[in-house]
């Protein structure tokens, strides 16, 4: 029986700018993806039998074939009579704007190619990620990576090195909600450009001021404890703070480890720790 452990990653957006709706019910995007040092953590085996099953005792967790780890592996079973069991321990926050889902999914991916000794194409792997959702082809590499059209345009970016304090409020914020509230405002006339000027130079202070997510403001219109949380983490010394994806997670750039751990140990209106940005691999 074949059985293995993967970690599975989250991702904050140190920059979303929506710029319209597309034709496919989606919206384009430009965004920057960077993965942070928190994770599920899945452990997948072969079974004998057809099939996919998962198990995880975190409440409201789905284990049907509407999960995307599900999903993800279950076109593997048509060329194969073997199936795959997935036990998840679950530590991202569903609906936390840190795309759990998303990299369960692309894991789940990977780990079908190994359970099933199916390698997939490059294009068609990242064909069945677009088709799990939008975050899902950052998953593949992670790492910190600029996300255009659906995010699944992807370019690599240096990793900056960032020490993070990251408040999950346990608010599930509906993205469905957030993009209706987003088409009664005006687009915000951010560039991409200072954000990856600041990256490829290293300069964290940089990277706080061009921090944007067009998301936000409607976000904390409905979730106005979300707005508070962010202005704790300036208050407290962060050199910048911002919301992640659609919400409800925020996150503050600190000063240094230290500065990040104390902060973690501090807080105690939202689930806070310490974490940082985290190269692939």
């Amino acid at each position: 029986m074949t059985s293995f452990t993967i970690e599975s990653y989250a991702k904050i957006n140190l920059f979303l700018e929506v710029l319209g709706p597309r034709d496919d019910g989606f919206h384009d995007l430009d965004t920057i993806f960077c993965e942070i040092d928190w994770s599920d953590t899945l452990h997948f085996s072969s079974l004998e039998n057809s099939g996919v099953t998962l198990a995880c005792s975190a409440p409201d967790f789905p284990l049907g074939p509407e999960n995307l780890i599900s999903k993800a592996l279950t076109p593997f079973l048509a060329n194969s009579s073997k199936g795959a069991h997935v036990e998840i321990i679950k530590r991202l926050p569903m609906g936390g704007g840190l795309g759990g889902g998303s990299s369960n999914a692309a894991v789940a991916l990977m780990a079908g190619e190994r359970l099933f000794d199916s390698e997939l194409p490059k294009g068609e792997r990242a064909k069945r990620a677009l088709e799990l959702g939008s975050d899902v082809p950052f998953f593949l590499e992670g790492a910190c990576q600029r996300g255009l059209g659906r995010g699944e345009r992807l370019t690599h970016s240096p990793l900056p090195n960032l020490d993070l304090v990251l408040l999950t409020p346990g608010v599930h914020c509906s993205t469905a909600k957030v993009f209706q509230t987003l088409k009664k405002n005006r687009r915000s006339l951010h560039s991409v450009k200072e954000m990856l000027r600041a990256i490829e130079a290293g300069d964290n202070e940089g990277i706080a001021r061009a921090l944007f997510n067009r998301l936000e403001e409607p976000s904390f219109e409905h979730w106005p404890e979300l707005a508070r949380c962010k202005e704790e983490l300036l208050a407290r010394g962060c050199l910048g703070a911002l919301m992640s994806g659609s919400g409800s997670s925020i996150f503050g750039i600190a000063r240094d480890q230290a500065h990040s751990e104390t902060l973690a140990a501090e807080m105690d209106n939202a689930q806070a720790m310490s974490t940082k940005a985290r190269a692939a691999g």
